[in-house]
């Protein structure tokens, strides 16, 4: 006979950071701009949770979502020069009379 083993608050959090990380990317991927600042305040409260008894056994969760946020701002800081760039690109156009 195989014992489960009980679910603890930081197993919750770590199910928690994990499915918010996925939910931030399809929101990013969506450019659902509201909805990825929304996930990002529920990260954060879970991680201030997580930082008010922190266990061991979190710490690599938190190590991937700290390497996660450094990728999402890149991909978030090339989507806004992406759109500056169209936009100045625009701006030319529009004085050329070429719009």
């Amino acid at each position: 006979m195989t014992m489960l083993r009980k679910a603890t608050s930081n197993d919750l959090a770590i199910e928690e950071l994990r499915a918010l990380r996925e939910l931030m990317q399809t929101a990013f991927d969506a450019g659902q701009w509201q909805e990825l600042a929304d996930l990002d305040n529920d990260c954060r409260l879970v991680v201030g949770r997580i930082m008010t008894n922190p266990k061991v056994s979190v710490f690599d969760e938190l190590t991937v979502t700290l390497r996660f946020y450094a990728e999402l701002l890149s991909d978030c800081e090339q989507c806004r020069n992406q759109i500056a760039e169209r936009s100045i690109s625009l701006r030319h156009s529009k004085a050329s009379g070429q719009v």
